[in-house]
C-alpha cells in the first residue's frame, strides 16, 4: 500500500520498521549483556525515548520523522524488557535446581540398603 503524500524514505521505514527496531534492539541488547552499556543507563535511554515518542513524534506530520520515532520507541521498549526477561529466566533455574535437589533427596531418603 503506498501513502499518499509520504517521502520515500517514510514509506520505507513504514516497510521495514519492524526489521529494524528488532535488529537495534538486538544490537543494543548485546552491548547491555557484555557491559558495554550499563543497565541503568539503557533503561533510562528507554524511558526518555518512550516519554519523546507519546508526548512529541506522534503528532510530527513528517512520515519520516514519525516512523523513525516508531523504530527508536519500540526498540527500547523491547530493550526495557531484557531485565524482565533475564529476572524470570533466572528465577526458573533457581526453581528448577531446587526441584532436582527436591527429587534427589526424595530418591536418597527411599533408599533402604
Amino acid at each position: 500500500m503506498i501513502e499518499h503524500g509520504g517521502s520515500r524514505t517514510s514509506r520505507w521505514l513504514r516497510e521495514q520498521r519492524v526489521r529494524v527496531a528488532l535488529w537495534i534492539a538486538l544490537a543494543e541488547g548485546v552491548l547491555i549483556l557484555v557491559g558495554v552499556i550499563p543497565k541503568t543507563a539503557a533503561l533510562l535511554v528507554a524511558l526518555v525515548v518512550l516519554a519523546l515518542y507519546f508526548v512529541w513524534a506522534r503528532e510530527r506530520t513528517s512520515g519520516t520523522t514519525h516512523q523513525a520515532f516508531w523504530i527508536l520507541a519500540v526498540s527500547q521498549a523491547v530493550i526495557a524488557l531484557v531485565p524482565l526477561v533475564l529476572f524470570v529466566l533466572g528465577t526458573l533455574a533457581i526453581i528448577l535446581v531446587a526441584l532436582i535437589a527436591l527429587a534427589a533427596l526424595v530418591v536418597l531418603f527411599a533408599d533402604r540398603r
